[in-house]
């Protein structure tokens, strides 16, 4: 990238544009947001696993004007140490899966610091979730938040309480698997997080200067499995700290992700119940911190949203449960996300990344 850029953001894309209408609406819905809270002074990279998913996006990113768009293939590597997980743990098919070494989210995240540590300093690499939804006003709120009163350089965060805000035309169905994801995650222990001294970067979105790209290439560990928490811990290390900042206004900010059914919030609270396996003692996830004081307010005022409360935390209960189990009889759990199964430990800060050989 030759341009000298405001904002240069990478685009982690997984697969192909999805095929199916009510998929693709969300999908395009949201990358076109995004997208479009750049400027001609700004770039895109968009990080993907083949060129075919490379090629799905063109459409979208041809009605954009900006200064750079490139496209690169990123994935994973084999480990050099394969162990036996597989057959200890009495997987399908055991001899088909492969051990990955990182994740192909952190083999993303190191080529899209790398590239952004070519940058002149005086600009931003972005990194959003394909379900962050948002507009140039917040990049430029978060941009003069960016800077302390002694000018040290900060990466910046938003966060919401909200992690599902439907699509305007949401039916009533979906829009009751909105209300069921956010009655999951809407909890006391995440509520104040940014006014507390918690975590500052977020792995939803935020915005890095170009400046500290190259120090936290060298000093991220990929083992970790929640890469927005050891980015923020090598910020914090490198005398950079991160802000979080809470927005509350979804015309600035809001997360749309692809969840339509109860199997979708399922997995995501098995996803996030997994989070909390590698904290030495203990301390539990904080899906089982209260509900939040918004969230319980509205659950007094609100007989079906109370409903959808009670479910959430039957479903948080029972994947726990579940988790759990797998734990008192391998000393371990797992969990798939995407194309990959994640194998996690009690107390191991360090995390398995494995794939099935035929879909390598």
């Amino acid at each position: 990238m030759n341009a000298e850029l405001t904002f240069l953001a990478a685009e982690f894309i997984y697969r192909e544009r999805p095929t199916s209408p009510r998929e693709r609406a969300l999908f395009d819905h949201n990358l076109r947001a995004r997208l479009g809270s750049l400027s001609q002074r700004d770039g895109v990279v968009f990080i993907c696993d083949s060129q075919a998913t490379c090629a799905s996006l063109e459409p979208i990113a041809q009605g954009f004007d900006l200064a750079d768009v490139r496209y690169a293939i990123v994935n994973p590597e084999p480990s050099a140490q394969q162990r036996d997980t597989p057959f200890r743990y009495g997987w399908d098919t055991p001899a088909s899966w492969q051990q990955m070494a990182p994740s192909d989210r952190w083999a993303r995240i190191l080529y899209a610091l790398e590239v952004a540590a070519q940058q002149p300093p005086d600009g931003y690499l972005v990194m959003p979730a394909l379900d962050a939804v948002y507009n140039r006003q917040l990049l430029e709120r978060l941009v003069a938040a960016s800077r302390d009163e002694h000018r040290v350089a900060r990466a910046v965060s938003p966060h919401t309480r909200l992690v599902h805000t439907p699509l305007p035309d949401a039916s009533p169905q979906q829009s009751e698997i909105a209300d069921l994801h956010n009655a999951a995650f809407d909890r006391a222990a995440l509520e104040h997080i940014c006014q507390t001294g918690g975590q500052g970067y977020w792995g939803k979105l935020g915005i890095i200067p170009f400046e500290l790209c190259a120090p936290l290439h060298s000093h991220v560990e990929t083992h970790t499995w929640e890469d927005d928490l050891e980015i923020d811990r090598v910020l914090t290390e490198l005398g950079h700290p991160a802000r979080c900042i809470p927005i509350d206004d979804p015309a600035l900010y809001r997360l749309t992700p692809p969840v339509f059914d109860r199997v979708a919030v399922r997995a995501t609270i098995e996803r996030h119940l997994h989070y909390s396996l590698k904290i030495p003692g203990e301390k539990p996830s904080a899906l089982h911190s209260p509900p939040s004081a918004a969230s319980r307010e509205r659950a007094a005022h609100d007989p079906a949203y109370a409903r959808l409360l009670a479910e959430a935390n039957s479903l948080i209960d029972v994947c726990d449960a579940d988790m759990q189990h797998r734990v008192a009889d391998y000393g371990a759990s797992w969990v798939d996300w995407g194309a990959y199964r994640y194998v996690a430990r009690p107390g191991d800060p360090a995390v398995e990344v494995w794939k099935q050989r035929r879909s390598v």
